[in-house]
């Protein structure tokens, strides 16, 4: 019986081959994945406020995400105040939530539905299961 050879690098805790590098992989190496859309934009008490693509934010908001609105709000819209002035849209957002009355459950259950279905979410698995 022949004894498998030890590779000298790898500790014996370490498998000797990597089947996905999540360290380097990049959109265009995802089959089946959508192309990159137009962003998520809605309005809010006057304002659009543009949402980032759910690939580019962290997956751990996406599966909480029902569940955390103010983490989402957080990963998808940005702080950056516009060099022409005002708020940012996550400032902009939060003072909607923050105005009795100006964003309610059913405002919030459309926005967050229109997110996941604009960018297919339910489609690779992310939404379906989690509905309530």
């Amino acid at each position: 019986m022949a004894t498998a050879k030890q590779n000298p690098d790898v500790t014996p805790d370490e498998p000797t081959y990597v089947n996905l590098d999540l360290d380097t992989i990049e959109r265009e190496q995802v089959r089946g994945l959508p192309q990159k859309k137009n962003p998520y934009v809605v309005k809010v008490d006057g304002k659009a406020l543009t949402f980032a693509d759910p690939l580019d934010i962290d997956a751990v908001v996406l599966m909480t995400m029902e569940d955390s609105p103010s983490r989402f709000f957080r990963a998808t819209l940005s702080s950056e105040v516009p060099t022409t002035g005002g708020v940012s849209d996550f400032d902009h957002m939060v003072a909607a939530f923050e105005t009795p009355g100006k964003i309610s459950g059913l405002k919030l259950r459309a926005l967050m539905q229109g997110y996941r279905l604009h960018y297919g979410l339910d489609d690779l698995g992310n939404g379906a299961g989690s509905r309530r």
